[in-house]
């Protein structure tokens, strides 16, 4: 693990010390920010420090995924699918998604997936409510970043969000 993170490094080019990373650095860090979801389906992951946020949003019944199933994904050429990073140029202490309380001054950058797969898992719905667990998975993901340059996740995981409700 220690071997593929440093590769990533290496791949991005990342300049700048340990205590001020690059904007793009590698985001292993994902796997322990908050994560949270809504709709039908949103799921996001922040990193540790909340400055950055990895979002998929997929049109489920557009994607022929229902509750209680599993479908793959290839981001790059499904249209009822979008992945993305959003990175924010100071810690979003409350994350701008699944709530009525969103902060109007904040204004990310956005990095587009242009390629890798994400499978979305689905949990059956528990009558009579309408909300559902999802678990997503994120592979080899490319984002292009507004410089050109490219950012790299590995793998990443958004396990077991509650889905299936809006906010409001």
């Amino acid at each position: 693990m220690r071997a593929r993170i440093l590769l990533l490094g290496l791949l991005l080019g990342c300049g700048g010390s340990a205590a001020q990373p690059s904007p793009l650095s590698p985001y292993e860090v994902l796997v322990v920010g908050k994560t949270g979801g809504c709709g039908n389906v949103f799921a996001f992951r922040a990193t540790a420090d909340g400055t950055r946020f990895l979002t998929v949003r997929v049109d489920a019944k557009k994607a022929g995924l229902e509750p209680g199933g599993s479908k793959r994904f290839d981001v790059a050429t499904h249209a009822n699918v979008v992945v993305q990073v959003e990175s924010y140029e100071r810690p979003v202490e409350q994350p701008p998604y699944c709530s009525d309380r969103i902060d109007g001054d904040l204004k990310p950058e956005i990095l587009k997936a242009e390629a890798g797969t994400i499978v979305v898992d689905l949990q059956p719905r528990t009558p009579p409510d309408s909300r559902f667990h999802a678990t997503v998975r994120g592979r080899d993901l490319r984002f292009r970043a507004s410089d050109g340059s490219h950012l790299f996740v590995a793998t990443v995981t958004i396990d077991d969000v509650i889905v299936g409700w809006n906010p409001g």
